[in-house]
């Protein structure tokens, strides 16, 4: 097994996404136009062989000094492949050069005897029919999409990203400036002309939008990146309504929701009331120093 790491101006675009499409653990992060988008084609990989697998090594520099570091939006990097292989042997050929290295592999890397963090995420298999999924919705859950369809609200389904994260940066209460705005809609352009982006906004009787929530998918699995809810559609479950349209929509098909976390309790119940399963994912962090 040989890995070497090349530096991103040499890397073959081509061949990584073919590696990524083909991958067992194939993950929307890999793609090198989502890399470009989240890490400002600031990122260089190992790279097994003639690309039977792959790690992006996304990468900053400080004083002269370079680091791994994990980008925001991309939620599991770490090691592609064909088929699995010993993670650990990538790890061990992260150059030197790199003072720290903190990554997020995805939830098919597992490393032995090497100290990592755990983080939790949320899938939902779409593989059953829909009246089958919706058995296991939880009481609240279903409680909440009875009450969303006795209201007014209108729900329209396009793909204008920008409108969508506008709204997330006016009102987003939590670390989401105009700056992550701009790198979001730097990933949703590459997904909307590479793969396939999905916008729901929801419209109280006034037809003022009351909230977003957005979707994106590849090979089979649907990503569940932003939403941004005002009060109003809060009160009415709007999300909940959301939620359980687009698994009606795709329910029997093969795919796979990704709810993308979370390690908060009361996000994490959301997703469990659809019936949500965990995925677990781990961070590998080192450092010279």
């Amino acid at each position: 097994m040989k890995i070497k790491y090349l530096k991103h101006k040499i890397i073959d675009f081509d061949a990584w996404d073919a590696c990524i499409k083909n991958a067992h653990n194939s993950r929307i992060y890999g793609y090198s136009g989502y890399l470009n988008a989240v890490a400002d084609t600031q990122w260089d990989a190992l790279i097994l062989d003639d690309y039977q697998a792959v790690m992006p090594l996304p990468f900053r520099k400080k004083f002269g000094l370079h680091y791994v570091y994990q980008p925001r939006f991309a939620q599991q990097l770490g090691v592609y492949s064909q088929e699995k292989i010993n993670v650990t042997e990538f790890i061990k050929n992260i150059p030197k050069k790199f003072i720290k290295t903190s990554q997020n592999l995805n939830s098919s890397n597992n490393l032995q005897h090497i100290k990592t963090t755990e983080f939790t995420n949320f899938v939902l298999p779409l593989s059953d029919s829909y009246p089958n999924l919706y058995q296991n919705f939880d009481k609240n859950t279903r409680r909440n999409i009875s009450k969303f369809h006795k209201t007014d609200i209108e729900i329209l389904k396009h793909e204008d990203f920008e409108k969508a994260v506008n709204f997330k940066v006016r009102h987003a209460k939590h670390d989401f400036d105009e700056n992550a705005g701009e790198i979001l809609k730097n990933v949703f352009s590459f997904i909307q002309k590479k793969h396939k982006l999905f916008v729901y906004e929801a419209l109280n009787t006034n037809k003022d939008s009351i909230a977003y929530v957005t979707f994106t998918e590849a090979d089979n699995r649907i990503y569940y990146p932003m939403s941004e809810a005002l009060s109003e559609a809060k009160e009415n479950s709007v999300t909940f309504g959301i939620f359980n349209k687009i698994i009606k929509e795709n329910a029997g098909f093969g795919k796979t929701l990704d709810f993308e976390g979370s390690n908060i309790e009361g996000i994490a119940r959301f997703f469990k009331g659809f019936g949500a399963i965990e995925e677990n994912y781990y961070r590998y962090e080192k450092s010279i120093f």
